[in-house]
């Protein structure tokens, strides 16, 4: 996942993009790395970095690891 979220900042150098975890139950380090892989690219073309959707166990794992301090959580309506 991370080569394939890289690959479409790259080449569509958003302003903002907002990572989906609603289909996502269960969340451990690889899910951070991607969190942070993405962070760090959109960082250098001076976008922001949204997650949205995190169920009860991802959401866990994304406050333990204090990344709730880097990442804004914006949930975006169907």
């Amino acid at each position: 996942y991370i080569d394939a979220i890289a690959s479409k900042i790259e080449v569509y150098t958003p302003n903002e993009c907002i990572l989906d975890f609603f289909l996502v139950t269960f969340m451990d380090s690889s899910g951070i790395a991607v969190m942070i892989n993405a962070l760090r690219n959109m960082t250098a073309i001076g976008g922001k970095l949204y997650v949205s959707g995190l169920g009860v166990q991802p959401n866990r794992v994304f406050q333990a690891s204090g990344i709730d301090k880097l990442i804004a959580v914006k949930e975006v309506s169907v």
